[in-house]
């Protein structure tokens, strides 16, 4: 392979992985934002927003951490905080009719339960997903019913 292919391939994947850098906002109105760099690794932080319209106490950000190869992304967040991790897996695509972003994902989050906890290790792990739409969230309160993908407790 010659120099001038390679650069031309780092600097198209470049490109490409850009179009996952800026901020994106889920049902829940949380939001990231995200800076992809040449090799794929994405950093970044999440805001996180509320579900039923209530407003909830949480640190204004939390550190995020990834990767991102064609149109598929990993990250995960740590709450410390609140003991627990949640990692997304997912594509990235567009808003059907439209051409607006669209990152589609599964999450896994897993909660700390301590040794008093052994027996509620599969409990302690919740499931479910969430679409990120690019663009900055308008609000940070949602009136969806449905699980969150980040803690709204506080861990004994």
């Amino acid at each position: 392979m010659s120099a001038t292919c390679s650069k031309e391939q780092s600097q198209s994947k470049k490109k490409a992985n850009q179009l996952y850098t800026g901020k994106w906002h889920n049902q829940h109105n949380s939001e990231i934002d995200l800076s992809a760099d040449a090799e794929g690794q994405i950093t970044g932080v999440f805001r996180a927003g509320s579900t039923s319209g209530q407003e909830i106490s949480m640190p204004e950000e939390f550190p995020l951490t990834g990767f991102v190869a064609g149109d598929v992304i990993a990250f995960c967040v740590q709450f410390e905080e609140f003991d627990c991790i949640t990692a997304w897996v997912g594509h990235l695509t567009e808003v059907p009719g439209t051409s607006e972003r669209l990152l589609v994902t599964v999450w896994h989050m897993s909660v700390h339960v301590g040794k008093q906890g052994k027996g509620l290790i599969w409990k302690s792990i919740v499931t479910g997903a969430d679409n990120f739409v690019s663009g900055q969230r308008q609000s940070n309160t949602s009136s969806l019913k449905s699980t969150a993908s980040f803690p709204c407790w506080k861990s004994e």
